[in-house]
């Protein structure tokens, strides 16, 4: 690109780390055309920094983790010189040419866990991998940096050594190898190692991705045979991801470092095993008001005024606003009935769970509980384990229909861009149907034409009788006298209020319009009708 007298080179690919580059130019000038050469070398050279590289790991004699030798379901790791995208897919997996088994963290060959934290990838095989003792494994990857730098091809490899220390069964993994998740707060973690035990020496966090359990000391730690059992004196906090690898002398006097490496995830013991927002396997529709969700728990709750942790919903609606309920138990206060106190706010005409619609019928999409149990576990945020709880609602309020429109059906919305009817008889009522009862009631309170208005095309509110029908659902409008033949007059609908909901808001945040209340000041539509 040329600005005045310069120009500007912009390379489409990312050049080659550590290399000098020298530029040579050929071009003319702008007024005399006049053939010029510039050779951009030596001094005026210019070299390309390192880029994304490898800096440590545990397959490296350099290493203070280094492992001489891995089994499976040990952790192999590399650091960068930058922060990797967290983005594991991103990683490319390729032959690692001078292996016996390759590791591949992805695709058909797939033959390993991996996630990466950080600078730092990391590949744990599993038995997927067909290797035998002194094989060499090892794998290929391509990656990305959070800047978008990228190491290509850099290989990692190790001896596979079964006979080495490792595990040979915990609790930290379920039948199919994968890391548990549901250990709950202060369960017992146990270690089978493949080789026999002398004592524990010591311990340290399993890597860099992994949180060393709480408060964890070494009379937490006991031996029993070539079993280690690790009795947490401190509940470990919920959701979190936990690691351990252990120093271990050998019935000979050896010492080995960093080996018997576990992780796991822990969750509460007391859990929400059900709750009905769905009925035969669909989301059900909550009323918007004097509706109820009935939770049941795991076990008893501590509902005393005396509680540390008194039980509380955190609901808020998907337009931000907080959620008030109230809460009903039954005598074991394990199942508790919640009714909101606060209108959740409506959807969309049409709008149900299942249909294209459904994101505008989505009231709240999170609902979680603070509490106690009577055990004495505290849990905050509590809430299924599957998955959130969505409440999705009822239709707000909005007219179907109107004789001052043409054709239109009541299986739809009544839309301001509708055509007006230009032939309504001059001494004919105006109706307008909604889709549900109105808070006819409260109207009455006030003056009717703070709801309802009909104006002639000099903005004049036409003076009329305004009534119900016997279903509550329609507005009859009956002018006082003819309308003017020829005139247009437009009909406005101001905050009317639906019965049960009137204080409802709409599902703003999704795309929603319609709440407990038409439009404030709206024509109900764009151009007015014409008398005849």
């Amino acid at each position: 690109m040329i600005s005045g007298d310069t120009l500007f080179l912009r390379h489409d690919l990312n050049l080659p780390a550590e290399r000098t580059f020298s530029v040579d130019i050929y071009g003319y000038t702008k007024k005399t055309r006049e053939r010029i050469h510039v050779l951009l070398d030596s001094t005026a050279s210019f070299e390309t920094a390192k880029g994304l590289y490898a800096i440590a790991s545990n397959t490296w004699t350099t290493s203070g983790k280094y492992q001489a030798s891995f089994a499976l379901y040990d952790t192999l790791w590399i650091r960068f010189s930058e922060t990797l995208d967290s983005a594991v897919g991103l990683v490319q997996w390729a032959e690692a040419s001078d292996a016996d088994a390759t590791l591949y963290g992805a695709g058909v060959s797939k033959n390993a866990e991996v996630w990466i934290h950080k600078d730092t990838l990391f590949v744990r095989p599993d038995q997927r991998v067909a290797v035998v003792s002194g094989d060499t494994i090892g794998f290929n990857v391509t990656v990305v940096s959070a800047s978008g730098l990228v190491a290509s091809n850099v290989e990692v490899y190790s001896k596979f050594a079964p006979q080495s220390f490792s595990v040979e069964w915990t609790n930290t993994l379920d039948l199919q190898g994968e890391m548990r998740e549901d250990l709950k707060t202060q369960d017992t973690i146990y270690i089978v190692s493949s080789e026999p035990l002398d004592s524990i020496v010591g311990f340290s966090a399993l890597d860099t991705s992994t949180t060393l359990p709480t408060g964890i000391q070494r009379k937490d730690l006991s031996l029993r045979g070539d079993t280690i059992v690790f009795v947490p004196s401190v509940s470990l906090t919920p959701n979190l991801l936990y690691g351990l690898d252990f120093d271990v002398r050998t019935p000979d006097g050896r010492v080995v470092y960093n080996v018997l490496g576990v992780q796991w995830q822990t969750a509460y013991q007391v859990s929400v095993i059900s709750v009905d927002n769905r009925k035969n396997g669909t989301y059900r529709v909550f009323k918007s008001l004097g509706d109820s969700l009935v939770v049941s728990f795991s076990e008893a709750i501590d509902t005393s005024a005396s509680s540390t942790v008194p039980f509380h919903v955190n609901m808020s609606d998907v337009n931000g606003n907080e959620i008030q309920t109230t809460v009903k138990w039954n005598k074991t206060r394990t199942v508790a009935t919640l009714k909101n106190v606060t209108p959740l706010p409506t959807a969309n005409f049409g709008a149900a769970p299942g249909n294209s619609l459904a994101t505008s019928a989505l009231a709240v999409s999170s609902v979680t509980f603070d509490l106690k149990t009577v055990r004495g576990e505290i849990a905050q945020r509590l809430t299924l384990s599957s998955e959130a709880i969505f409440l999705y609602t009822e239709v707000g309020l909005c007219p179907v229909n109107t004789n001052i429109v043409k054709n239109h059906s009541n299986l739809y919305e009544v839309v301001s861009t509708e055509t007006p009817r230009d032939d309504f008889p001059k001494d004919t009522t105006l109706i307008v149907t909604f889709n549900r009862t109105l808070d006819t009631t409260y109207m009455k309170t006030r003056a009717l034409t703070d709801f309802v208005v009909l104006e002639n095309d000099s903005g004049k509110t036409v003076t009329a009788t305004i009534k119900f029908s016997l279903d509550g659902k329609s507005i009859l409008l009956k002018p006082s006298t003819a309308l003017v033949s020829g005139d247009e007059y437009w009909l406005r609908l101001m905050d009317v209020p639906a019965s049960g909901i009137r204080d409802a808001a709409a599902i703003d945040e999704l795309g929603g319009t319609y709440s407990g209340t038409s439009s404030t000041s709206y024509y109900l539509l764009k151009e007015g009708f014409t008398a005849q």
